[in-house]
């Protein structure tokens, strides 16, 4: 049986009879083989084209992947681009009234807060120039073939605010979600979970923790964080009810829940109802009593039972940052 001019298998026919076979019965014998040849190679270009169709179906799934990702990427960094412009808008009409007032330690505030409002368009410019390295390092990766053997692991330190609250930048009483919010992204080699987000509450002290368990090290004892490889062979985590922070001399726990925000001493314990206040602009601490006690019983206790207090004179006393 032949493919053109290719062989592709044998049909052999045996009698212990001499001279059995007649002209006719061979060319009967090699039509057959002739059309059994046609139906095997349309049974492989069947074969092909199917698989060719699985492969094209899952690269327009990819695609459409990535451009509902492109499209939440192109969102946010819309909206971060433009909370700068926005301050400095709105900044510049205030300018123009304290210059006609002639309040110049208004107008200077004013220029300042443009200023900070500038430095941070630079500063997300810049983000968006490290954000393209990250891609050019997993080209570099697949480049190199080590995509497919590479756990990549993308976090940051902390957000800033972009007018929000009335603060530009980061300010430990207005550490809201703006400051605490920060990406956290695991790629793993084998694609397992691609695309899907986990509710844990993550932190940078589960970094190293997980980057070991990938490579097969074992954490020491006395490590902080938790090991989140587990979620990719289908386990969790241990427990992590709340979420605990700090800034300069500010304290910080929260939930789906409540937000709770203090600085060490508990003066000016703020509040916020996750639910009914996302962005965290209504304090309710005076209603909630029995809530702020919760929370700050939460940070005493991993604090070792009392956080550490600080002078209000002198050099400006630092927790975190």
């Amino acid at each position: 049986m032949q493919e053109g001019s290719r062989v592709i298998g044998l049909i052999a026919v045996h009698s212990y009879t001499f001279y059995a076979y007649t002209d006719a019965d061979l060319v009967l014998l090699h039509g057959v083989a002739h059309q059994a040849a046609i139906a095997i190679n349309n049974a492989h270009l069947h074969s092909a084209l199917q698989q060719e169709l699985r492969e094209r179906e899952e690269l327009i799934k990819e695609l459409e992947s990535k451009n509902a990702e492109l499209e939440r990427f192109t969102y946010t960094v819309s909206h971060d681009l433009k909370s700068p412009l926005i301050t400095i808008g709105g900044f510049l009409g205030f300018l123009e009234k304290d210059a006609l007032a002639g309040n110049i330690v208004r107008l200077q505030a004013d220029i300042q807060r443009i200023k900070e409002a500038a430095d941070k368009m630079r500063h997300l410019l810049d983000d968006l120039l490290e954000l393209s390295r990250i891609g050019r390092l997993m080209n570099r990766l697949a480049d190199q073939n080590l995509l497919d053997e590479t756990v990549v692991i993308y976090s940051s330190d902390h957000g800033l605010t972009l007018g929000e609250q009335g603060v530009v930048g980061k300010h430990g009483a207005r550490a809201q979600w703006h400051i605490y919010h920060v990406p956290f992204f695991i790629r793993h080699p084998e694609g397992k979970l691609a695309g899907q987000w986990d509710d844990c509450f993550a932190s940078n002290h589960d970094i190293a923790k997980t980057a070991m368990s990938f490579m097969g090290v074992r954490p020491p004892g006395m490590m902080t964080g938790e090991d989140l490889s587990v979620i990719f062979d289908g386990k969790r985590p241990p427990p992590r009810p709340h979420f605990t922070s700090c800034y300069d001399d500010y304290v910080l726990a929260g939930d789906d829940e409540w937000f709770f925000l203090t600085d060490s001493a508990r003066f000016r314990p703020q509040l916020y109802d996750q639910k009914a206040d996302p962005k965290q602009e209504h304090n309710v601490a005076d209603q909630h009593p029995d809530v702020v006690e919760r929370y700050w019983r939460i940070l005493s206790e991993e604090a070792g039972g009392t956080l550490p207090q600080f002078s209000r004179h002198g050099a400006k006393p630092v927790l975190g940052g």
